[in-house]
């Protein structure tokens, strides 16, 4: 096999069942240079074995296995692996356009000051899709990429789908993902990975589909304090690298701020969920603010217009923010006393939505091919 130019990295944990998709994705890829990294993270099932067997049957396809470390360790493993000059991270749920690897490296090699390219992709939810795309663009240089941090979408959400990341930068700046965090840590290596970046590319086309809606997807999981803690902390302190080496003020922090404040006034609503109803949830809740609040960043970003508005959406936030944790408390214990009556009612329903979304999610991104 020759030297690939692009490496998926796909981290595997029980997904035996999905394989064979994944697999079948990447094959019909129109471009073919590409090598399919699979760390199989001490699946329980028999994933080694459905994997083991695929890489007999295409050279390009590799197996690493290794002990249970979570989806941060997987992929580090998978860069440790990885030939490729580029670097494309997927889920092994997922799916992608057949044109998808071809666009995204002719997009990344319009210039050699490109260093990650992006494009549009789906989020499929139980009930709705949601869609986020960019403009086709080339940003090169400091005050070019100054631009697009300030100007553009790719700080709104930070997601590792739809990306190439230049492989050579992860191993000059030893680039890895935190294995502490299991939330958030796309964001963090997004952000520490554009500390290096000499050009960004953009591309209104869409390809890539995420399904937010598996049993795997940690969106609402409940997190330890410790790990709010550590994933507030890290975050900023990449926040603010960013946003003093690119100089951005006012309005070029929005997207930051929109997610590291959310962040912070989920945090103070999770602790809730620690201590309940009680004093000391309050005293958690001023000790968890008064460490990180970020009062120089808050102070960036609320006079902008589009700040006040976001804010005023948000009674919940505004509570955080003003430290009336009484009030989030009390709300939330309201909150917790309508879902218990509901829960077993949306459970009835929730696979049979489920299911008819994501086949509308598919048809829809076959459509943008047509």
């Amino acid at each position: 096999m020759n030297t690939p130019k692009i490496s998926i990295v796909v981290p595997v944990y029980n997904a035996a069942s999905h394989i064979p998709t994944l697999v079948a994705i990447v094959q019909a890829q129109t471009f073919k240079e590409w090598e399919l990294i699979l760390v199989n993270d001490g699946s329980k099932d028999n994933t080694a074995e459905v994997c083991k067997q695929f890489a007999k049957e295409d050279a390009r396809i590799r197996l690493i296995t290794q002990p249970n470390q979570g989806p941060s360790a997987a992929r580090n493993t998978g860069i440790d692996a990885a030939k490729g000059e580029w670097i494309n991270f997927m889920d092994a749920d997922d799916s992608l356009l057949d044109c998808f690897l071809f666009s995204m490296y002719e997009v990344a090699n319009q210039s050699r000051d490109i260093d990650i390219a992006y494009a549009g992709y789906i989020i499929v939810e139980q009930s709705r899709n949601d869609i986020y795309t960019y403009n086709t663009a080339v940003y090169e240089g400091f005050d070019s990429v100054r631009k697009a941090m300030g100007e553009t979408n790719i700080l709104h959400r930070c997601p590792l789908w739809g990306k190439l990341f230049r492989r050579s930068i992860m191993a000059d700046k030893n680039l890895r993902f935190d294995t502490g965090l299991s939330h958030s840590e796309d964001r963090l290596f997004v952000y520490n990975y554009l500390l290096h970046t000499r050009g960004i590319a953009t591309t209104s086309a869409i390809g890539y589909l995420y399904d937010s809606t598996t049993t795997t997807s940690l969106k609402n999981k409940h997190l330890a304090v410790e790990v709010l803690c550590h994933r507030q902390r890290m975050l900023q302190q990449a926040a603010h690298a960013l946003v003093d080496q690119f100089k951005l003020e006012g309005e070029q922090v929005f997207k930051i701020a929109q997610h590291l404040i959310g962040l912070f006034s989920n945090s103070i609503q999770s602790l809730y969920y620690d201590y309940g109803n009680t004093t000391e949830t309050v005293r958690q809740q001023k000790a968890f603010y008064d460490e990180f609040f970020d009062k120089e960043l808050y102070r960036s970003v609320s006079n902008c217009k589009r700040w006040k508005t976001y804010e005023s959406g948000d009674q919940r936030q505004q509570w955080a923010l003003a430290q009336n944790f009484k009030a989030i408390n009390k709300h939330l214990n309201v909150i917790d006393k309508k879902i218990a009556v509901s829960k077993f009612y949306a459970k009835l329903t929730y696979r049979r939505e489920t299911a008819h979304n994501f086949a509308r999610a598919v048809i829809l991104l076959n459509k943008t091919i047509k």
